[in-house]
């Protein structure tokens, strides 16, 4: 089927017709793959991945479109939650955002962090990207990442990707009874603990910023995690997320 053209009356109709955001119940990575797959064609994405949301604004159950495992992996592995100015960590809880392009002006963050940011996205042949954040009831509870490769967005597009934004956001809390953050593979045998360092870790998260957010020492994160290595049969991070890319643990990319 051919994309339509961004920002056109034929995209907003297709957003009103050609689309089924069914109720529930639903898993949430089932809800997620039908709103990539809508987002991505209406505002001709090359590549998207949706996640929910916890408590603390970090990402976890993810599914993706396209997306390439070794940029996932990358990002990871080089840290580039740290100068990602679109991450949802980042947002406080009187933060309105809700599609940001990164090209947006008006968007504060330090030039040279940006530039390193880029520079990673850009070895991917990514030329562009977005982010939505998703509310419900005053709450950020998901979010979409957008990429693209081919297309040149333009700032006036982001006007019409708020409206595809509220759209999904709309679905999205008439189905939350059911969209909750699921417990991270629980047949490895981890612990609530080591559940919630697992989660942290493959949203991109440093040891330094596991033990902030879990209120506990750096040498405790680093001992979770060789309890956790041992658990799941890796030898570090990186092994830990390919873990759970390929395994059925809620951090798991559906492709």
């Amino acid at each position: 089927m051919a994309v339509l053209p961004f920002g056109t009356k034929a995209g907003a109709q297709k957003m009103e017709t050609n689309v089924s955001m069914r109720p529930g119940p639903a898993s949430p990575l089932d809800f997620g793959a039908r709103t990539i797959e809508f987002v991505c064609e209406t505002l001709q994405a090359d590549w998207g991945c949706f996640y929910l949301l916890d408590a603390a604004f970090e990402p976890n159950t993810f599914c993706a479109r396209g997306v390439p495992k070794e940029l996932y992996l990358g990002y990871i592995d080089r840290n580039m939650r740290e100068c990602d100015p679109l991450h949802p960590g980042r947002l406080n809880p009187k933060d309105q955002r809700r599609f940001t392009l990164l090209s947006d002006p008006n968007l504060q963050f330090p030039v040279e962090q940006r530039h390193r940011y880029w520079k990673f996205l850009s070895s991917f042949g990514v030329r562009h990207t977005g982010e939505m954040v998703f509310r419900h009831q005053g709450r950020a509870i998901a979010g979409l990442s957008l990429l693209w490769r081919k297309k040149a967005v333009l700032p006036e597009s982001a006007g019409f990707g708020m409206s595809v934004h509220s759209y999904v956001e709309f679905n999205a809390g008439t189905q939350w009874s059911w969209m909750q953050v699921p417990d991270v593979s629980p047949q490895l045998g981890l612990t609530v603990r080591e559940r919630e360092v697992v989660q942290l870790a493959c949203s991109g998260c440093t040891n330094a910023d596991i033990a902030r957010r879990l209120k506990i020492g750096v040498a405790t994160v680093k001992t979770h995690l060789i309890n956790i290595f041992n658990k799941a049969g890796v030898s570090n991070r990186a092994a830990l997320v390919n873990r759970m890319l390929t395994g059925s643990g809620s951090a798991r990319l559906s492709q």
